[in-house]
């Protein structure tokens, strides 16, 4: 019975044909025969044959390296192909983008000068099938701070460093401290652009003084200015419909 039990342990411990082995095997079987020739050393019995199974692996460790090797080499170059096509084509993309946003532009510039149609709505050109319409972008008007030296402090933040009992200080009755004054300056675009979209509350909206020239404080752009802020215009897009 004992042998019945331990049969299956002896045909374990048999060596396996190298070929049959992946590398991550044969490197474990390797560290066994070295850790069994490392005992033999110790009991003083001889190595030779453990030595010679381990140069048996070692062998069969070689040709399995290089099969690995080689794979990964080829693997390697393929990624470097696959790069390479990957970056021919987004040239290929960023070409056809140039040449279509450039036809585009020709296209708005010649909607553009069309004369506006009656009753109001977009400019376009009519087609047997289809339509090019120059539609106004949607979304809230861009804010262009050209100068941010130029814009009051009542529509900026301030970002500053303060010691806890500066902080103290602060909540209390906000006195000026040296961190207060090396505070970093920042526009605020939401109080600057809420500030431009408010009417002007010198021409009340108008555009125009009382004597009927351009209002001094708009410039007759019938909303409040803000100093070294404006906004831009929301522009056009090309419209197929």
């Amino acid at each position: 019975m004992s042998d019945e039990r331990h049969g299956d342990t002896a045909e374990a411990r048999e060596p396996r044909a190298v070929d049959e082995l992946t590398l991550y095997g044969m490197s474990g079987d390797l560290w066994q025969l070295l850790a069994l020739r490392e005992e033999l050393i110790e009991v003083r019995e001889s190595t030779e044959a453990v030595d010679a199974d381990i140069l048996t692996y070692f062998r069969g460790l070689a040709r399995k390296e290089d099969g690995v090797v080689h794979v990964l080499g080829q693997l390697k170059a393929q990624e470097r192909l696959a790069v390479e096509e990957r970056d021919r084509l987004e040239q290929r993309a960023k070409s056809f983008q140039a040449k279509r946003e450039h036809l585009e532009g020709y296209v708005m510039r010649v909607l553009a000068q069309l004369p506006e149609p009656r009753g109001g709505g977009a400019r376009r050109l009519e087609g047997e099938t289809a339509s090019l319409v120059l539609a106004r972008n949607g979304g809230v008007e861009p804010l262009e701070v050209y100068d941010e030296s130029l814009v009051p402090d009542e529509y900026c933040t301030f970002t500053a460093e303060l010691t806890s009992e500066e902080y103290a200080a602060c909540r209390r009755v906000l006195p000026e401290s040296e961190s207060l004054r090396r505070a970093v300056r920042y526009a605020d675009s939401k109080r600057i652009r809420r500030q431009l979209l408010s009417t002007c509350r010198t021409c009340m909206g108008s555009g125009f003084n009382a004597a009927g020239g351009v209002c001094a404080n708009c410039g007759g752009g019938r909303t409040e200015p803000v100093a070294g802020a404006r906004l831009k215009g929301r522009g056009h897009h090309l419209r197929i419909s």
